[in-house]
């Protein structure tokens, strides 16, 4: 994963290049050439996607963490889709953190983000993801959605969507979520996918927040 290939065209550009250049004039035309086969033939390989009704999950790969450093003309460019100012509230700090979990352990890549793309505008409406991979049976999720967008159902289907994909894996059992101690909006979403509260928790960093799971038998049923 991470690669990249080039479409049939970048064979011309091989060809082209290996050709000694005898005229001075035809090098600026060649140059130019292999400036758009390598920024706009470039695609990415091997792509993890999950669809849904209404979305398009693309799995965080490192090259993709790098074109999201960079900004969002290149992450645009790189995926081929439209990404909206506030795609996102947390900045780069989560894909920093995702990048060295995925330099640390590259088959790990799956059980971290999943960028969401409305499918029917082709723009990025948010992150999602698990945080890390299953450990004592269970995975954990978390998700975002672009504040232009909430409201609409969304964020229900994209937990729906991490819930389904988490149960394809034998080893996973359970699911578990967290939200503030408080009734709010996610608490909503959780309930809507089959979650239920377990307990309250005093987190040494984010204070007092609720514990939610869902089980594998209660999907099953």
């Amino acid at each position: 994963m991470g690669g990249t290939k080039l479409q049939p065209l970048a064979a011309i550009k091989t060809c082209v290049t290996s050709i000694e250049i005898r005229t001075t004039n035809v090098a600026p035309i060649i140059a130019e050439y292999q400036t758009f086969v390598d920024k706009f033939l470039r695609i990415p390989l091997e792509l993890k996607e999950l669809y849904s009704k209404r979305l398009r999950f693309i799995s965080i790969t490192q090259e993709i963490i790098d074109k999201v450093i960079e900004g969002n003309d290149t992450l645009s460019s790189f995926l081929s889709i439209d990404i909206p100012d506030d795609w996102t509230e947390f900045g780069t700090d989560p894909f920093l953190y995702v990048r060295k979990k995925l330099i640390a352990d590259p088959g790990s890549e799956g059980w971290w983000g999943w960028l969401v793309v409305l499918r029917d505008q082709n723009a990025l409406i948010g992150n999602s993801g698990y945080k890390g991979p299953p450990g004592d049976n269970a995975v954990e999720i978390g998700y975002e959605v672009s504040k232009s967008l909430r409201g609409m159902g969304l964020a229900t289907e994209i937990a729906a969507v991490l819930v389904d994909h988490a149960f394809t894996f034998s080893e996973v059992l359970h699911v578990l979520a967290h939200t503030l101690a408080e009734e709010n909006a996610s608490c909503n979403v959780l309930r809507k996918c089959g979650f239920h509260f377990v307990k309250e928790i005093d987190d040494p960093e984010d204070g007092k927040i609720w514990q939610w799971r869902i089980d594998r038998d209660v999907v099953a049923v």
